[in-house]
């Protein structure tokens, strides 16, 4: 009994240590906003800085996706 505890521990330490991993590879991989001096006289002049973020967001995907999201069906808990 003690050991399959310490198993399932261990277990979930290994889970943990793996997302924790994955999430900070995946936040180190996207670029720093970098301010520039340039940036800061502009700030200086206009009082805001307009940054071109790329493409705008897709406001009907995001909206399909929510809905999807929402219509899938959810597992009750696991009762112990």
């Amino acid at each position: 009994m003690i050991l399959a505890s310490v198993s399932l521990g261990f277990a979930l330490l290994v889970a943990a240590a793996v997302v924790v991993h994955y999430r900070r590879r995946a936040a180190s991989s996207e670029p720093e906003p970098i301010l520039t001096d340039e940036m800061i006289r502009q700030i200086e002049r206009e009082g805001w800085l307009h940054l071109d973020d790329g493409e705008p967001l897709d406001l009907d995907e995001i909206r399909q996706q929510e809905e999807q999201f929402w219509e899938e069906s959810w597992d009750e808990p696991d009762e112990w």
